[in-house]
């Protein structure tokens, strides 16, 4: 972002930008700390004696074992805030929108352009195997594509102060448009395929009906 922008659209944020970017890493901090704050306590970074708990939950090699979802949720409020830091505490690149005239602010599609797409895939592995008919699978490929749909997506508010003409502009609203929309016809395909799966009878059945 830094390296695309003219100099003289790198600026300090000022006024309301700045005092709503000041809101906002506060919320983001304090959500932080308050949610991974005993997390980091139980991995003994304290220097603590670990607790009872802490020992149980310890792998063989002696490291805590994380849910790669709590990991995943972890770096995304962490470049949350690492993002606004940088906008309270530096210059950063602001481009005009050639048709809407509104500000845009590089860095925050920077942010959101790779978050997205993790936040999509962290959501679609969340859930339980699908039925395809006659077994329960985890169909990776569509979780990637449908992930990184997510991030192209995003990056297109990214192009969209480089879009000097309405055609171009309007080109890149409808590829956005088009590659998010793929999230509302992969929850139909879910659904669908959720209406044919069984109960079943085994326990590990019924929990991934349940989980489903």
């Amino acid at each position: 972002a830094y390296w695309i922008t003219p100099p003289e659209q790198i600026e300090w944020l000022e006024g309301t930008e700045r005092n709503a970017a000041l809101v906002e890493l506060s919320i983001l901090s304090t959500a932080v700390a308050m949610k991974h704050g005993p997390l980091f306590w139980e991995m003994n970074l304290f220097g603590s004696a670990p607790s009872l708990e802490s020992r149980h939950r310890r792998s063989m090699i002696g490291s805590l074992r994380i849910s790669g979802i709590l990991a995943g949720g972890l770096v995304v409020q962490t470049i949350a805030v690492a993002t606004m830091i940088i906008m309270v505490s530096f210059p950063v690149p602001v481009l005009i929108d050639p048709i809407l005239k509104s500000r845009v602010h590089l860095l925050r599609w920077c942010e959101w352009t790779p978050l997205a797409g993790l936040m999509t895939l962290m959501t679609e592995c969340i859930d339980a195997p699908e039925y395809d008919g006659e077994k329960l699978t985890q169909p990776w490929n569509k979780k990637l594509m449908v992930s990184a749909f997510e991030s192209i997506s995003t990056f297109c508010g990214f192009i969209f102060p480089f879009c000097d003409n309405l055609i171009l502009w309007t080109v890149t609203m409808i590829i956005s448009c088009v590659l998010y929309s793929t999230i509302i016809f992969r929850y139909f395909e879910k659904r669908r395929l959720f209406r044919t799966a069984k109960r079943g009878r085994s326990v590990d059945e019924i929990e991934l009906y349940d989980r489903a």
